[in-house]
């Protein structure tokens, strides 16, 4: 998601301040890596519009932490989702319980892209790299995320099954006169999606990406939208917790390979000057996908 407009909610989740202290390893990062950039953060619950100015660095890792509200710039867009998903504005959310939110996301870059979000302050204003050190977050994190992957996998098949050889037994049997007293499986649609955070989000509030592979999203419009979400750029859920030698815990760019290649044939390639002719590729290898 990289833009979005919302109105900002007054009140903040209880215990808000409750935030553990950031490791050691977060600190090192946060000291080794400050730029003479500033950035306004919320520096205490009891004023929404009390603020301070702090050193931000370069890499996410730091002790800078997502305001409780809405501070109405785009990178805050998210916070009015997690607090009131009840509201549902433009009718974006999906379900939500009190510990998550799901909702499709306003820029999608595949066919189906949601976000699974927490609605603990204690996880959601930290880096994810951070909150997803926590092993019981995590582990509920990864448990949510397969919930969530069931539900894009469902409306993946709405949009596509007519498509696939491997759905046409089970469409046949769903067309009979006399439907059999359990239906042919069908394609795995589980199996055709990414779930991941960014090592560098562009929304302050953490928020997981359950992404179809297709990339063939409305808003996937540039070469710089394609590495993000193929490249280790996108730590997967499932690579958690990282090591602590993990080389993203201390990126200072996002350093990605600057020759990639198609997802599907790993043969095309994609350059600085191509974008228009590499997304046709990914146009026709999406029509192939479609097909199994």
């Amino acid at each position: 998601m990289d833009q979005e407009e919302g109105s900002a909610p007054d009140d903040g989740f209880p215990g808000d301040q409750a935030v553990e202290p950031l490791s050691s390893l977060s600190r090192r990062v946060a000291e080794t890596s400050v730029t003479k950039r500033f950035a306004r953060i919320q520096a205490s619950e009891d004023s929404a519009n009390e603020y301070k100015y702090v050193d931000h660095p370069t890499h996410p890792l730091s002790n800078y932490l997502a305001p409780s509200n809405y501070n109405r710039t785009y990178r805050d867009a998210l916070i009015q989702y997690i607090l009131h998903p009840e509201i549902n504005p433009e009718q974006r959310v999906i379900s939500y319980d009190d510990d998550w939110v799901l909702l499709k996301d306003a820029y999608p870059k595949s066919k189906v892209h949601f976000l699974l979000m927490s609605r603990n302050p204690q996880y959601y204003r930290p880096h994810p790299f951070i909150a997803l050190r926590d092993e019981k977050f995590l582990e509920s994190a990864k448990r949510k995320a397969k919930e969530a992957v069931v539900t894009a996998a469902a409306e993946l098949r709405r949009m596509l099954c007519e498509h696939s050889a491997l759905e046409k037994e089970r469409m046949e049997a769903m067309m009979a006169d006399e439907l059999p007293d359990e239906l042919p499986p069908g394609r795995d649609w589980t199996k055709e999606f990414k779930v991941g955070v960014h090592t560098f989000p562009s929304m302050s509030h953490l928020h997981i990406h359950i992404i179809s592979k297709d990339n063939m999203g409305e808003y996937m419009k540039t070469g710089h939208h394609y590495k993000v979400f193929n490249t280790s750029f996108l730590a997967q859920l499932d690579e958690f917790p990282l090591s602590e030698n993990d080389p993203r815990w201390e990126a200072q760019t996002m350093n990605y390979s600057p020759e990639m290649v198609c997802w599907r044939c790993k043969k095309k390639k994609l350059t600085r000057n191509n974008w228009t002719a590499f997304n046709s590729h990914l146009a026709a290898e999406y029509k192939e996908w479609r097909k199994e």
